[in-house]
């Protein structure tokens, strides 16, 4: 086994980062001089996994005890999950390339609890209420975001609860926090009344006040629209042709000649129908109180966050 610190002998400093290189000099594990400076006063040796000249792990060792190098740079025992992937060439593990797991932010007031995971091959996260992340936690379930049905091209993000205990059943958490049971009622869906599967980072709202209990065929109108632009909407021949979906069937609306025309027509449509479909559809030109098409703020508020120790 080489010296403890001979890894120091392949490091390479600027102002703010250091490289660790390979003894080959081809390939590097980037990491902030705070953290440089932390591995060297606390005498801990650096170890470096490569597949090929990919670098896929570092690993800090210091008496005895090993921890990933995202942990160590962190300063967390929460899992760390890399921002961006490592290169052919490149692991980085400056603190702005890392996200912890679990995060505490406000929310249009109110404290939640924001879990990140790999969706899709990327990462999204979940946002929870603090007090329900809290509780369900205590519990000893683990709270997971992982890739559900895609949505129009767009990785869409479920929530599962993995525990409590030895178990390893999962749970939708939207259900636990609604209070409803996997088996016992099989034909309540909690719906998500806003959803952001095609936001840049995909996410999932869990919060109480964007779940409702609903059937199959509510859940379904609450979708957003289809592509290209409108929901209802198809193009063929140069007209615009709009069609509704109400209760048992499919209603076409007729052509127009341009496609918010033919939008506002689905639009109006679905306003005449009852109460209940009408709060659950998503519409293209949304009045007050309506769903609208595009995501909502909640993305621009969680800039302000803190990791969970």
């Amino acid at each position: 086994m080489g010296k403890p610190m001979a890894w120091l002998e392949r490091v390479e400093r600027r102002s703010a980062v250091a490289w660790i290189w390979n003894c080959e000099g081809t390939a590097s594990l980037t990491i902030d001089r705070d953290t440089l400076e932390r591995l060297v006063d606390d005498h801990c040796r650096v170890d470096v996994v490569y597949r090929g000249d990919l670098p896929v792990r570092g690993s800090v060792i210091r008496e005895g005890r090993k921890r990933t190098i995202q942990n160590f740079a962190a300063n967390s025992d929460e899992k760390i999950l890399w921002w961006k992937k490592p290169t052919s060439t490149n692991l980085d593990a400056r603190l702005e390339n890392l996200v912890p797991r679990v995060q505490r932010a406000k929310v249009d007031g109110e404290d939640v609890v924001r879990v990140w995971g790999t969706i899709g091959g990327r990462l999204g996260f979940s946002i929870i209420e603090a007090a329900d992340y809290d509780h369900i936690t205590a519990l000893g379930y683990r709270i997971r975001p992982t890739a559900g049905p895609p949505q129009r091209g767009f990785p869409r993000v479920t929530t599962v609860a993995e525990g409590p205990g030895a178990t390893t059943a999962q749970v939708t958490l939207s259900r636990i926090i609604m209070g409803v049971s996997e088996t016992d009622n099989e034909n309540v869906v909690v719906d998500h009344i806003h959803r952001h599967d095609d936001s840049a980072v995909p996410f999932s709202d869990e919060r109480r006040a964007n779940l409702r209990l609903a059937t199959h065929g509510l859940n379904i109108r609450n979708q957003q629209a289809s592509k290209p632009r409108y929901r209802g909407v198809h193009k063929q021949k140069g007209r615009y042709y709009a069609h509704a979906c109400p209760p048992g069937g499919k209603k076409r609306l007729g052509g127009f000649d341009s496609p918010e025309a033919a939008a506002r027509a689905v639009d109006n449509y679905y306003r005449t129908l009852s109460d209940e479909v009408s709060e659950f559809t998503r519409y293209n030109f949304p009045r007050e109180g309506e769903l609208p098409f595009l995501p909502s703020h909640i993305a621009e508020q969680l800039e302000n966050t803190s990791d969970e120790r």
